[in-house]
């Protein structure tokens, strides 16, 4: 009976929890779409799956007997273990309006992948541990993708817990990528996407799939990481006004590569002196837009240093086989030249900039950013 009493307590506690989860609303959003709650609920979810198979053990077993009377005391231990801190926990849900958390897939089992489940401290150790941000990847199949998405997964204070790639939708991503730890099934939607609940989408894929995707990503509560170019300009405007309404982050960044980010500091010093200039970029055979999104930016720098307007700095492109990104701005004054260059030989370049920009969107609330400076540690 004590241990049904604490069960039916632990029960009821959950159900009106998962029910609060989903209807209270804090920073815009239901606040089962953070971390903190997902796991408390999944505690509970626990300890209430457990109890029951013990008092079904003790149901079961009867008789006075060892075996019989062990398992009797182990199942009224819930009362102190289980029910009671189950019903603290609800008083605390529902009472404090301050609460932060986040409530991951519960309607479908209360259970999420072990990959994004936070290993516990040995008993008696304190440990303060952040939870790891979740991630989906759109693109996770492509060239720049596999890279970034490898990144994703080997980083500590991550968790990639969807991969989108519509022509690769139901594969496993582990055997696309030949690697065993991204132990996940591509899907083809944000909507799939969400049922792992992502905090963050990164997405390198292209414009025309990315827009609405991106723009859905946001309504969802989603900060976006976005390596993908060729937006047009009332495109970006128009996802500056949905970050900032839903209160999420964005970077638009046109290159991750902390080269290129370096190139264009240099180039807009040496602007102020070299007035005359001109940008050549050069990139894969495959890469749709002309001129790349990372040259038009410098052009734009390049115009703002020098008080002209964009479409009057040159730019050249090329796209052959056998390149993958490179940039050179060239500067020509009386009797001498200066050439800022850099190369992208390989596209794990651009991971130490993605995984910048994950870490560092939760504390850019409304924010739309597309200088990477604005996004990389200090030194």
């Amino acid at each position: 009976g004590i241990a049904a009493q604490a069960l039916g307590m632990l029960g009821r506690a959950l159900d009106l929890s998962l029910t609060y989860a989903r209807t209270r609303k804090q920073f815009g959003q239901a606040i089962g779409r953070f971390e903190a709650v997902q796991f408390k609920l999944a505690d509970m979810a626990t300890d209430l799956h457990a109890g029951r198979l013990l008092a079904y053990d003790a149901a079961r077993v009867r008789e006075d007997t060892q075996q019989g009377r062990m398992a009797a005391a182990m199942a009224k231990r819930l009362r102190l273990h289980a029910g009671v801190p189950g019903g603290a926990a609800l008083a605390r849900c529902q009472g404090d309006r301050d609460l932060r958390g986040h409530l991951g897939n519960h309607a479908a089992g209360h259970w999420q992948p072990a990959a994004a489940r936070r290993r516990r401290p040995a008993a008696g150790v304190l440990t303060v541990m952040a939870e790891p941000i979740r991630v989906a990847l759109a693109g996770a199949t492509g060239r720049t993708g596999r890279e970034v998405g490898r990144a994703i997964v080997a980083a500590d204070d991550m968790v990639l817990v969807a991969a989108l790639a519509r022509s690769h939708a139901g594969e496993h991503l582990g055997a696309l990528w030949g690697d065993e730890a991204a132990d996940l099934t591509v899907v083809g939607t944000v909507g799939e996407a969400a049922t792992q609940y992502p905090t963050v989408l990164v997405d390198f894929t292209e414009p025309d799939s990315a827009y609405p995707r991106l723009l859905d990503a946001v309504d969802r509560g989603w900060s976006i990481v976005v390596g993908t170019t060729g937006f047009s300009r009332e495109q970006r405007s128009e996802l500056a006004r949905r970050t900032a309404a839903n209160g999420v982050a964005a970077a638009l960044i046109a290159n991750f590569s902390v080269g290129a980010w370096l190139s264009e500091r240099l180039a807009e010093e040496a602007a102020r002196f070299f007035p005359d200039v001109e940008v050549l970029e050069a990139h894969h055979a495959t890469k749709r837009d002309r001129p790349s999104g990372t040259a038009l930016r410098m052009a734009s720098l390049l115009a703002a240093a020098t008080r002209r307007d964009p479409d009057a700095i040159p730019v050249h492109s090329m796209r052959l086989p056998g390149l993958v990104a490179h940039q050179t701005v060239v500067f020509g004054a009386a009797g001498q030249v200066l050439t800022i260059r850099h190369d992208v030989h390989d596209r794990s370049a651009y991971a130490a900039g993605v995984l910048a920009a994950i870490r560092r969107l939760p504390s850019l609330a409304g924010r739309f950013v597309e200088n990477l400076g604005d996004l990389m540690p200090s030194p």
